[in-house]
């Protein structure tokens, strides 16, 4: 077999998608947004049970107290007459941070976006159900800061969430697998199999250093290795040249081969004889590294 043979790579990088990671960061969104909406619900039903609309009670002198008031207009009793309005927009809120969430990954984003969809939805649930009507409820505020604002347990959550989410932009994101490790965590062997006919081996060996470098793993060598025999393929897992191994694991599952035959990705530009950059940073992304 010479190396105009080949062995088709069918295996997209799609399959390798960390939605692990996205689905966690999602759940833990969820968790946290049902956490809060039921401690601001809890607060307000306190609220009007103990306090008594108008009343002042002081609790740091005049700069912070309880004060029961039902605010028709946006967040921190600002703005009032359009209630409909707010009612909408905190519904459309509460869809964006959810998109969001799915499509960000770690826990870090995870808290932040579910402590804004959770004071959104509360604020969005007494619109739509305290009185005067559906979607034109007066949300319950109890917390008065001096004279500038009378607010609730949800704004508190919302200003806190915004808050970590600008962290979050600031602060680099820690790479990690699929699994939630970070990238590094433990030692990675990385093999790059080849036969000398095939001219892909340098291509291959510089995308997969650069996906490597570009996960912070810059201290993980490529190691080439020559298949020179049929029995060499056999024994190594060799997939087809070039076959990039992780661990001894094909990064790019496929049935090994008895020959010494070059292979053919399928990148999203259509086949080559070598995987993309971004095809192997994806790949690593879904390891269990």
């Amino acid at each position: 077999m010479t190396a105009q043979d080949s062995v088709v790579e069918g295996t997209s990088a799609k399959e390798h998608s960390p939605s692990t990671g996205r689905r966690r960061a999602l759940g833990l969104a969820l968790v946290v947004a049902v956490l809060a909406l039921a401690v601001d619900q809890g607060s307000k039903a306190l609220a009007v049970a103990q306090l008594t609309s108008g009343e002042r009670v002081p609790l740091v002198g005049d700069l912070f107290g309880l004060s029961l008031v039902y605010n028709p207009g946006a967040a921190f009793s600002l703005g009032s007459g359009a209630t409909w309005i707010f009612t909408l927009v905190g519904l459309l809120a509460a869809v964006m941070v959810v998109i969001f969430a799915v499509r960000l990954r770690g826990a870090r984003w995870g808290v932040a976006l579910g402590l804004v969809l959770g004071g959104a939805v509360g604020n969005l649930v007494d619109r739509l159900v305290n009185p005067p009507s559906f979607g034109r409820g007066h949300v319950t505020d109890f917390l008065a800061y001096g004279d500038l604002f009378v607010g609730n347990v949800a704004d508190v959550f919302v200003v806190a969430g915004v808050g970590l989410v600008c962290v979050n932009l600031v602060l680099p994101t820690p790479r990690t697998t699929a699994d939630g490790e970070p990238y590094g965590a433990r030692p990675m062997k990385v093999e790059l199999l080849h036969i000398v006919d095939c001219p892909n081996t340098a291509v291959a060996e510089a995308n997969a250093r650069a996906a490597l470098d570009a996960l912070g793993l810059e201290a993980v060598p490529v190691e080439l290795v020559t298949i020179r025999t049929e029995a060499e393929a056999v024994s190594t897992r060799f997939g087809g040249s070039p076959t990039i191994l992780v661990d001894g694991v094909d990064l790019f599952p496929t049935a090994p081969v008895r020959s010494l035959a070059c292979r053919v990705y399928a990148t999203e530009s259509g086949y080559a004889g070598a995987p993309t950059q971004e095809h192997i940073e994806t790949a690593l992304r879904g390891t269990s590294r």
